[in-house]
C-alpha cells in the first residue's frame, strides 16, 4: 500500500473506527485517542500492509488497542474531569512552580504539552514515546500523587 492510498484509506474508514472505539469505550476523548492510535499504526506499518482487507486489519487493531487500553486505563477519568480544587495550589506551594517539588520533570513536561499547549494524548505519547494508553495511566497516577499532596498538605 501506497501513501496515496492511506488518505483515501482513513477518509473512508475513519468514523467507522473511531464508532468501533466509542462503542467498547463509551468515552468520546479515550475513543478518538484510539482510534488515532490506530490509524498511525496503520501508516507505521504501509510498507507491509496489503491492500486486501485492510478494514479487517484496523478493527482488530482498534480492538487490540481498546483491549491494551482498558487493561491499562481501567478508570476512565483523566485529568479533566478532576475539580480544580483537588490540586489547587495551597500555601505551601511555590506560586511561580507550584508541582516541581513533587513532580518528575517528565511528567511536568507531559502535563504541559497536553494542558498549556493544547496537545492531545495520542501526539503526547507519540512526543513522548509512550502508548496512549501509558499516558493516560500517567495522567491517572498524577492526579492520585496530587491528591496525596493536597491531602497531606492539609493534615499539617
Amino acid at each position: 500500500m501506497n501513501k496515496e492510498n492511506f488518505d483515501n484509506t482513513v477518509k473512508q474508514y475513519y468514523q467507522l473506527i473511531y464508532r468501533y472505539c466509542l462503542a467498547r469505550l463509551s468515552e468520546p476523548m479515550a475513543a478518538q485517542d484510539c482510534t488515532q492510535e490506530v490509524f498511525l499504526t496503520f501508516y507505521k506499518k504501509l510498507s507491509v500492509l496489503e491492500d486486501d482487507n485492510i478494514l479487517g486489519w484496523l478493527y482488530r487493531t482498534a480492538s487490540n488497542l481498546v483491549n491494551n487500553y482498558r487493561k491499562n486505563a481501567p478508570c476512565l477519568n483523566s485529568l479533566e474531569e478532576t475539580d480544580a480544587d483537588e490540586i489547587a495550589v495551597n500555601d505551601n506551594y511555590s506560586e511561580d512552580r507550584p508541582f516541581e517539588d513533587i513532580l518528575t520533570e517528565t511528567e511536568l513536561k507531559m502535563l504541559s504539552e497536553h494542558y498549556i499547549d493544547g496537545y492531545d494524548i495520542a501526539e503526547v505519547a507519540q512526543r513522548n514515546n509512550k502508548s496512549v494508553a501509558a499516558v493516560y495511566k500517567s495522567f491517572q497516577r498524577l492526579k492520585v500523587k496530587l491528591g496525596k499532596r493536597k491531602v497531606g498538605a492539609d493534615d499539617e
